[in-house]
């Protein structure tokens, strides 16, 4: 039984597929084994190896994270709890586990033996492998371990179990690889792969590996744009800003706890840029008397890594904003602000990694200018919704009235937290 839990993701797939499934009935397998290993059953191994087997070489469709992730922590749960491995390896299992589908793989049904090993199993920070991309044919569409790609250059990703799948005009091919922390592998049966990777290669249905010679003529196509197109990102603040507004006395000054929405969305028109529109709500739209800091509409050209995806994009756009000037009455007369919009260019540069994105945006308008710093990190997906929450902090400074002696002006940090979606 300790094969179950050395099973060949650098074993060889030699014999064809007795049977082909969809991602939809793979997901259905898994989560009636996951009850069959929960309630003890000792009959599983060889059951496990085929399901295995199943999900890495015979699905016609990208499969699932969370079912990769879940068959992963089976295969590691059945290990602890059979007692036909040992407690590292079935570690090794719920590691690879975590580390493609997060903590919300784990099924209370296991119950608390298996946590508290998978609790140990994610423990730390995963070391780190690289993954480069290359292909006999041009792809429709690539997908790691449940997500698809866009970008077919050297990837960062962990030092663990992967499952690369890419769809050309010949149907699905699929490839597993286990990595080291250190190694650079190239996966994808094209020109500059490893040895050690054309070992592990599997072809699906009846797609042949072309010879090397063969694969020298073939002719580079434009690859389709393929995946999702649209891609939206909403997110609310709340936090503390410092104001100093003018008017005829003089100019009043103080605190204001303000709360904001902010939405944002992408299309794709191309692999590197699309356009983008972009909005906040800030309670100067609310009521006239606060101040209108963080209202904004842009709208312009998008460059850079496709959607949500890791790497850079750079902005540039036309912007808005309604701005809350001195109605000359004073603060303490209620009315003390009235809006005019204003009108100028937009930019926003952001960096993206899998768990972290920063992210500088300016507004400069013909009567006032902003700036914003936010920072935000990614938590594990929800289910399988494909929500992707957000959380973190932005520092933000506006001015007005720029040619005044003594202008509008405010600063001060706010909480984030949002949700991204790509369909």
């Amino acid at each position: 039984m300790i094969a179950l839990l050395l099973l060949a993701a650098t074993a060889q797939a030699q014999e064809t597929c007795s049977e082909r499934i969809g991602p939809e009935v793979l997901g259905e397998r898994v989560q009636a084994i996951t009850e069959q290993v929960a309630r003890g059953d000792r009959n599983l191994g060889q059951e496990l190896n085929q399901l295995f087997r199943t999900a890495s070489e015979c699905v016609d469709g990208p499969v699932e994270k969370r079912d990769l992730g879940a068959l992963l922590l089976a295969r590691g749960a059945f290990g602890l709890l059979s007692g036909t491995a040992d407690a590292g390896a079935a570690r090794e299992q719920m590691t690879w586990a975590y580390a493609i589908a997060g903590r919300d793989v784990f099924d209370e049904v296991y119950g608390i033996e298996v946590l508290e090993a998978f609790d140990s199993a994610t423990t730390g920070v995963l070391p780190k492998a690289f993954l480069s991309l290359s292909f006999a044919r041009d792809p429709r569409v690539v997908v790691v371990d449940g997500e698809v790609v866009y970008d077919r250059s050297k990837r960062m990703v962990t030092a663990t179990f992967h499952l690369i799948q890419w769809l050309d005009s010949k149907g699905w091919h699929s490839q597993r690889v286990i990595l080291s922390e250190g190694d650079e592998v190239t996966v994808g049966g094209g020109e500059g792969q490893t040895a050690r990777a054309e070992a592990e290669a599997t072809v699906t249905g009846r797609i042949r590996v072309q010879s090397e010679r063969k694969r020298k003529r073939t002719k580079r196509k434009r690859t389709p744009l393929e995946g999702p197109r649209l891609h939206l990102a909403l997110s609310g603040s709340y936090g503390l800003h410092l104001a100093r507004y003018t008017h005829d006395l003089g100019a009043s000054t103080g605190g204001l706890v303000l709360p904001a929405g902010r939405a944002s969305v992408r299309y794709d028109l191309g692999k590197r840029w699309g356009l983008y529109t972009q909005g906040g709500l800030g309670p100067g739209l609310i009521d006239a008397s606060y101040p209108s800091l963080l209202s904004h509409t842009a709208a312009g050209l998008s460059f850079g890594a496709r959607g949500h995806e890791p790497g850079w994009n750079l902005d540039l756009g036309g912007g808005a904003r309604p701005i809350a000037s001195s109605a000359g009455v004073g603060p303490e007369n209620g009315e003390a602000f009235s809006l005019s919009p204003d009108f100028g260019g937009n930019v926003r540069l952001v960096f993206r990694q899998p768990s972290l994105q920063l992210e500088l945006s300016a507004d400069i308008l013909l009567e006032a200018f902003a700036l914003r710093f936010e920072g935000t990190f990614r938590l594990p997906e929800i289910g399988k919704t494909q929500l992707k929450p957000t959380a973190g902090i932005a520092l933000g400074f506006m001015q007005s009235q720029i040619q005044a002696e003594l202008p509008d002006q405010a600063f001060g940090f706010q909480a984030c937290a949002g949700l991204l979606r790509s369909f």
